[in-house]
């Protein structure tokens, strides 16, 4: 650099190269967490609905008013 000038904005320019790094990063990871927790969240509704389809298909009877099962 020939002034302070020029060396003070190649400075700057340094710092906000790495402070943009750090975000790309920050950026990724989060993309990554949420591509991960939304594939856990399909496999968990997944495993709910097979679960109450299981329960649907094995009740027997029903409760009526009174309390008491009927078939």
């Amino acid at each position: 650099p020939s002034t302070i000038l020029e060396e003070d904005l190649q400075n700057a320019l340094q710092d906000l190269q790495a402070k943009y790094a750090i975000l790309k990063e920050q950026a990724i990871v989060m993309q990554s967490s949420m591509v991960l927790n939304t594939a856990y969240c399909k496999r968990l509704c997944d495993q709910l609905e097979a679960q109450e389809e299981s329960q649907k298909r094995t009740a027997k009877g029903k409760l009526m008013g009174d309390g008491l099962p009927r078939l």
